[in-house]
């Protein structure tokens, strides 16, 4: 019993925590570069979408009221603006 004792403890732990230590870090490091190029993927897709808003191609929001471009192409209207 004391032999298949020593013999376990000489191995060492198992599973998760079996790596060596080397091992370990590289995957450490690996996660968190992974973690950090998603991010800067998020962000990069964040500052496109709020430049196209800061320079208008977004188009005009369906919810405001018409601008005065708007009113000029009614038919009915020119006369009022003019």
């Amino acid at each position: 019993m004391q032999a298949a004792l020593q013999n376990l403890q000489k191995q060492g732990p198992t599973g998760a925590y079996s790596r060596p230590p080397k091992a370990q870090a590289r995957v450490r490091q690996f996660s968190n570069a992974h973690r950090e190029a998603v991010i800067g993927l998020e962000n990069a897709k964040l500052i496109e979408k709020l430049e196209h808003i800061a320079t208008g191609y977004t188009g005009a929001d369906p919810r405001a009221p018409p601008s005065k471009k708007d009113y000029r192409k009614l038919p009915g209207c020119v006369a009022l603006l003019s």
